[in-house]
């Protein structure tokens, strides 16, 4: 069984050592916050790049995705991509019941 304190009492004794070892604490704490920013900024900037690469895609596909029936919820609806046609027809109100209103 280890009694608290033990690990302390065979550190060396001494107002030099007590300074070495200080040093030696304060240098990790120094590592520690050196890493820890490029750590942030490298996984911020991955973050980025895989929501960009997401917004992206989803830009072109808007453009390149021919029209096609998408199903939801027991009803068929047809998606155009884009189409000037369906643009200005959802300009105009057109209010009607849907998969989220009954």
């Amino acid at each position: 069984c280890v009694n608290s304190g033990d690990f302390v009492q065979k550190l060396p004794d001494g107002r030099g050592w007590e300074y070495l070892l200080g040093t030696g604490v304060l240098v990790i704490c120094l590592v520690v916050c050196l890493v820890g920013p490029q750590m942030f900024a490298k996984t911020t900037f991955i973050i980025f790049v895989l929501v960009m690469g997401v917004a992206a895609v989803t830009f072109v596909n808007f453009f390149v995705k021919k029209h096609h029936t998408v199903s939801v919820a027991n009803s068929s609806y047809y998606y155009t991509g884009f189409s000037k046609a369906t643009i200005l027809e959802n300009l105009k109100p057109n209010f009607t019941v849907d998969y989220t209103t009954g």
